[in-house]
């Protein structure tokens, strides 16, 4: 009996101890139930577009891109260029200047150092035929201030005056052409224009001039004007032509002479 109460009791532990190991386990599960729940936020991030549809964050990465572009479309311009001059045909080497032209005072200083013996006598010789050439401007000033001009015709003396004047234009471009080569100035297309007409303009009117002063000598030594005037100035014209070292010019009729006019045509 007493064992059975012994056992009994231990039975009656065991299950006291069951079950307040469930009712433990119980209290926890609806603790666990009844307990208020709490919730951790989690942060949820969200892209936002642009409008042409691609993320905001790569707008650098395509300004940068588009910047490359750029200086990749530069490269690719200035290799054409390069290209372009590569293949171009080289130009032709510019010709050389021709050397300068030595000016006659240049020329003199030259020659005085190298040879001064022939410069001396080339200076001797300038000087003398500006000396002759004075002289004779002065000897013709003078002839012309003495002609008779009663012993011309009204033509004639138009004419003369004329022939005088032609003759003081083109001195005066001959001093002009003299003083540029002593100062060694280049003479200008005006210049040479100057002195060409005057050359022109006296050789146009040396003829009649002469003719006008013969007839005027004859007049002088009495022969009549006419006949013995034009036979007069024709010998005379022929001393001259038949003296010189050149063939006469085509012999002209006096009155075309006295005209200054041109000798008739040749006969066919």
């Amino acid at each position: 009996m007493l064992h059975y109460c012994v056992m009994n009791k231990s039975l009656l532990i065991g299950f006291a101890v069951v079950v307040a190991a469930l009712l433990a386990g119980g209290g926890y599960a609806t603790g666990r139930l009844l307990a208020p729940r709490s919730y951790t936020a989690e942060t949820v991030t969200k892209t936002v577009y642009q409008g042409d549809g691609a993320p905001a964050d790569l707008a650098p990465l395509q300004a940068e891109n588009a910047a490359l572009k750029t200086q990749l479309d530069n490269l690719r311009a200035e290799l054409a260029k390069l290209q372009a001059a590569a293949e171009a045909p080289a130009p032709e080497p510019a010709a050389e200047e021709p050397p300068r032209r030595m000016t006659r005072q240049e020329r003199m200083e030259q020659l005085k150092r190298e040879n001064p013996e022939r410069y001396a006598e080339m200076e001797r010789r300038r000087q003398e035929f500006q000396a002759n050439m004075e002289a004779f401007q002065a000897r013709r000033e003078d002839f012309f201030a003495n002609i008779d001009l009663e012993l011309l015709t009204p033509t004639q003396q138009e004419m003369h005056f004329q022939y005088t004047e032609a003759l003081a234009k083109q001195q005066a471009a001959i001093d002009r052409m003299r003083a540029l080569a002593e100062s060694s100035e280049e003479a200008t297309e005006e210049d040479r224009a100057a002195i060409r007409e005057s050359f022109r303009l006296v050789r146009g009117l040396q003829g009649a001039e002469r003719d006008a002063l013969l007839s005027a000598v004859a007049t002088s030594m009495g022969l009549q004007a006419g006949e013995e005037t034009d036979t007069f100035i024709n010998v005379i014209k022929e001393v001259y032509d038949f003296t010189g070292s050149m063939p006469p010019a085509p012999m002209m009729a006096p009155a075309a002479r006295a005209n200054n006019q041109p000798p008739p045509p040749a006969a066919p």
